[in-house]
């Protein structure tokens, strides 16, 4: 996609989308589901963005995306 975004179809309903991390690793999202209503929405979808793109926890991260959907992302290493 415009974003340089790889984006794979897993089963029916299920996604993975890859970014390229330099030369040196990929970073792996899995779109989980949207971020429940309770308990405090605003506040969970905050404290949960927190950690998407600019954690340096590996190998998984659960955070949320712009949209407030629940996502798993990690990076992996990119061998030679």
């Amino acid at each position: 996609d415009a974003s340089g975004a790889v984006q794979l179809t897993v089963g029916e309903r299920g996604s993975v989308v890859l970014f390229a991390q330099g030369d040196t690793q990929l970073l792996v999202v899995l779109p989980i589901a949207p971020l429940p209503k309770e308990p405090d929405y605003a506040v969970m979808s905050w404290l949960l963005r927190k950690n998407l793109y600019d954690s340096e926890l590996a190998p998984f991260v659960v955070a949320t995306d712009a949209d407030a959907n629940l996502v798993l992302w990690g990076r992996v290493p990119v061998e030679a």
